[in-house]
């Protein structure tokens, strides 16, 4: 996930500086799937706002935050194994502490 920033860090490299996407997924950390994506909703907003459209949009969609759909997420179920290996989690960290051992070598 990139932040509002990181995407316009992204969009001024590739238009402005005119690095490549594997340069700016290289530099960035982030994958070139992810970096064409972006560069392509940008492109597309822009075409639309050259037939008919706001030049303030364009700027506005520049600064919109990533978008996901979670509406096809399912919750998750807690079982008996899940709660007995948190609750192991819980003790181990407890014991450690009160032993003054906060490696995982301890």
């Amino acid at each position: 996930m990139i932040r509002m920033g990181e995407k316009q860090t992204l969009l001024r490299h590739y238009f402005i500086d005119g690095w490549g996407l594997k340069k700016i997924a290289r530099e960035m950390g982030i994958s070139r799937n992810t970096v064409r994506d972006y560069v392509r909703e940008f492109e597309k907003q822009k075409e639309e706002i050259i037939v008919g459209g706001d030049k303030y949009t364009i700027i506005e969609a520049m600064q919109d935050g990533p978008k996901y759909d979670s509406s096809s997420r399912h919750k998750r179920v807690i079982t008996e194994k899940v709660i007995e290996f948190i609750q192991k989690c819980l003790d181990e960290n407890d014991r450690k502490r009160m032993t003054g051992c906060r490696l995982s070598n301890c």
